[in-house]
C-alpha cells in the first residue's frame, strides 16, 4: 500500500515564505535577507554609486590594479552586480575566488547590489584552478576556494595572515564521492564553510534551487495528465551513483510502467544539454521524471528535482535523494512529489506508479499546487550567498577555524545506503 509522506496544515512549508515572501521590498521579521529567494527592494539605497574606474583608481592606492582587474570592476558595475556608495571607498572588502566554476561570465555568482552591505566586490573569480594572485589575495577580507581543486595549504604559501580575512571553503557536490571530500590538511586552517550542507557556515543550497510564491490570482483546475502518453523520463550521465544502484533502481520500475533513459548512461539526448526549452517540451509527453540524485547525503537536493517542479511540462518528480523524506517536504509544496523511501519495496512504488498512469483524477492531485503557486528558477545573479559573504566580511571580526573540519564534513553518517527489495 502506498505509505503517505507528511502532509503540512499549510499548503506550503514555512521556511520557503522566510525566503521567497516580500512586500513592496519589505520583509517580515522572520524572512532572512539571505535567503535563495530574496528579491532586491525597489529602491537602490546607494546614493553616490562610484563608477568602474573610480573604485579601480581607490584600489590602486592599495595593490597594484592590473588593467584586466580594471576591465573586471567596468564590468561587474555594468552588470549592476556591485554598486559602490562613494562613502565607502576606503572601506571595500575584496572577495577573491577560486572556484573554478567556469561560467560564461565571471560575475555570474557574485551579486553585491541588493544587499545589506554593498561594498564588496568580487575581484579574479572563476579564472580557473591557479593558485591564488599574492597582491589581490592579501588584500582579500575573503579567499574563496574549491575543496576539489586545492586539496592543501600549499596552494596559499605566501598569504600573510590577520585578522578580518577568512579562509572560505566552496563545496557544492556531493561528499558521497571521494573526491569531494574535504582534505585534513584543511584543518584549523578555514575559517568559513559555503557548502549545499545545511549546517555549513555559509549554507548555499544548490544553485538550482527554485523560490515558490503564492499566485495572486489561483488559476482553475485543468487536466495536468491531457496529452501525456509515455511514463517516466530520466537524464543520467553518470553512471556510478553512490549508496545505491540508481540505474538498477530504474531498470526495475520498467517492470511496471515504460521509462525512457537518456544521456551517457541510456540513449543519446534528443536535447543538447543547454536546451532547456526542448526538454521542457520534451517532458510534457511523460507522466513522471525520475529525479533520483547520484548519491543520498543530506540536504543534496538538485535540479533534477528543482527543474522538474519549475519548469512547465507539469511532470511529476520521482524523488531519491537526501537521508529523509522530510528534507524534501521542508522546501516544496504539499503533494509536489513522490520519494522512493515512502514504498517498503520498488514493486510497491511500481504497483503505484502504473496507478497513476491511467488514473488521472489522483495524478492530478500531486499538481493541484501549482493552481496555488508559482515556482520558477532563480535568475544566475542570486543563486549564491553574496549578501552574507559581505555581511560576515563587514560584521565578523573574527571566526575562529574549525579544528575538526574534515571529520564532521566527511562523516559517514551524512550519507546513507538504499537497498533495492
Amino acid at each position: 500500500m502506498y505509505m503517505s509522506y507528511k502532509v503540512y496544515p499549510v499548503g506550503l512549508i514555512g521556511v520557503i515564505f522566510a525566503f521567497c515572501s516580500q512586500v513592496n521590498g519589505t520583509q517580515s521579521a522572520a524572512d532572512s535577507e539571505y535567503g535563495p529567494c530574496f528579491e532586491p527592494p525597489k529602491t537602490n539605497k546607494v546614493t553616490h554609486p562610484m563608477t568602474g574606474d573610480e573604485i579601480a583608481n581607490r584600489l590602486s592606492k592599495r595593490f597594484e590594479v592590473t588593467q584586466q582587474t580594471r576591465t573586471d570592476i567596468r564590468s561587474a558595475v555594468d552588470l549592476n552586480v556591485i554598486s559602490i556608495n562613494s562613502s565607502d571607498a576606503d572601506n571595500i572588502h575584496i572577495i577573491t575566488d577560486y572556484t573554478g566554476m567556469g561560467r560564461d561570465h565571471i560575475y555570474m555568482w557574485y551579486n553585491f547590489a541588493p544587499c545589506k552591505y554593498t561594498n564588496c566586490i568580487a575581484l579574479n573569480p572563476h579564472r580557473g584552478y591557479t593558485s591564488p594572485p599574492t597582491n589581490l589575495s592579501n588584500e582579500a577580507s575573503m579567499i574563496v576556494f574549491s575543496i576539489v581543486a586545492f586539496r592543501n595549504m600549499a596552494v596559499f604559501p605566501n598569504i600573510t595572515t590577520r585578522p578580518g580575512r577568512y579562509l572560505v571553503a566552496v563545496a557544492l557536490e556531493s561528499s558521497g564521492y571521494s573526491f569531494n571530500r574535504m582534505s585534513s590538511a584543511f584543518d584549523g586552517h578555514i575559517n568559513i564553510t559555503m557548502t549545499y550542507k545545511g549546517d555549513s557556515t555559509v549554507p548555499a543550497p544548490h544553485i538550482y534551487q527554485a523560490c515558490t510564491k503564492r499566485k495572486l490570482n489561483p488559476m482553475p483546475p485543468v487536466n495536468y495528465a491531457e496529452g501525456k502518453t509515455k511514463g517516466a523520463v530520466a537524464y543520467v550521465s553518470n553512471c556510478r551513483s553512490q549508496h545505491y544502484d540508481r540505474l538498477a533502481l530504474m531498470k526495475q520500475l520498467k517492470n511496471y510502467i515504460p521509462i525512457d533513459i537518456y544521456g551517457s548512461c541510456g540513449n543519446a539526448d534528443p536535447c543538447r544539454r543547454k536546451e532547456t526549452g526542448c526538454v521542457a517540451n520534451q517532458n510534457k509527453e511523460y507522466r513522471f521524471y525520475l529525479a533520483f540524485e547520484n548519491s543520498l547525503c543530506v540536504d543534496y537536493i538538485t535540479e533534477k528535482f528543482w527543474s522538474r517542479l519549475s519548469e512547465k511540462s507539469n511532470v511529476l518528480p520521482i524523488a531519491m535523494g537526501g537521508l529523509t523524506v522530510d528534507e524534501y517536504t521542508e522546501i516544496a509544496p504539499d503533494d509536489s512529489f513522490i520519494h522512493v523511501r515512502n514504498f517498503t519495496s520498488v514493486a510497491e512504488l511500481g504497483k503505484y506508479l502504473k496507478l497513476l498512469m491511467t488514473d488521472d483524477e489522483r495524478y492530478n492531485r500531486y499538481h493541484r499546487w501549482r493552481e496555488v503557486y508559482d515556482m520558477h528558477m532563480r535568475p544566475p545573479a542570486s543563486r549564491y550567498p553574496a549578501c552574507e559573504v559581505c555581511r560576515i566580511a563587514n560584521e565578523k571580526p573574527h571566526l575562529p577555524a574549525e579544528e575538526n573540519l574534515s571529520a564532521n564534513y566527511n562523516s559517514p553518517n551524512n550519507c546513507a545506503t538504499y537497498q533495492l527489495l
